[in-house]
């Protein structure tokens, strides 16, 4: 989340990037041991709202974090390429792959579509938050084995949640982008206006790989 960290870094923003080690690690670990930790000790200005930028498995440990222990400062979430229902390349490994099962860890590993994902626990969000998924795959051997639309590791429909305040689908991949100025655009565009930008999108710019994917803010 580096790289979209420093776009609202430059925008003017105070970001909080949070950062865990989800190889070895459960979700349970990561909600408590780092987010909920890291909120008590940096949320100092509650006066001004604190907002949310999340993605992938971060974004559903932000999901369940809010959902009972929401701020009261909590401004706007946006959740990207999150696996809200799961996705069917964690049942796979789960079955099939024990060695990338290890590689990727308990928390990436038990995002999986069956009864024992981490995801069972989601509510819809009382919270106002914005979804953007992506339908851009880089993985041709994987997408195959998801259903429908697909951003290379989840489906479109899984990240697609009642409650949310809006939804944007964007021609993008699941690891690219969150280093894409377009998804960088649309999130800032939640933050400030409660809504995406459903007009044409602007034409690509070139990428810039800067951090490593994962985390949340």
């Amino acid at each position: 989340m580096d790289w979209m960290a420093r776009q609202f870094n430059r925008a003017g923003y105070r970001v909080i990037l949070v950062r865990y080690p989800s190889r070895s690690l459960d979700g349970d670990a990561i909600e408590q041991d780092y987010l909920a930790r890291i909120i008590a000790r940096e949320n100092t200005r509650r006066g001004r709202p604190l907002h949310f930028v999340a993605h992938s498995l971060g974004a559903v440990v932000t999901h369940r974090y809010l959902q009972d222990h929401a701020p009261p400062n909590l401004g706007r979430c946006v959740f990207i390429g999150t696996p809200h229902h799961g996705t069917e390349l964690a049942d796979i490994i789960g079955r099939k792959m024990p060695r990338v099962l290890k590689l990727i860890g308990p928390a990436a590993a038990s995002l999986n579509t069956l009864g024992d994902s981490l995801t069972r626990s989601l509510r819809p969000p009382r919270f106002p938050a914005g979804i953007i998924m992506g339908d851009r795959s880089n993985y041709p051997f994987l997408s195959p084995f998801i259903p429908g639309a697909d951003d290379g590791v989840v489906a479109v429909r899984s990240g697609i949640v009642a409650g949310a305040r809006d939804t944007v689908v964007l021609h993008e991949a699941h690891v690219e982008m969150i280093r894409s100025p377009e998804v960088f655009r649309q999130t800032r565009c939640f933050i400030e206006t409660g809504t995406f930008d459903h007009r044409r999108p602007v034409p690509k710019q070139g990428r810039i790989a800067l951090g490593r994917p994962g985390g949340l803010r």
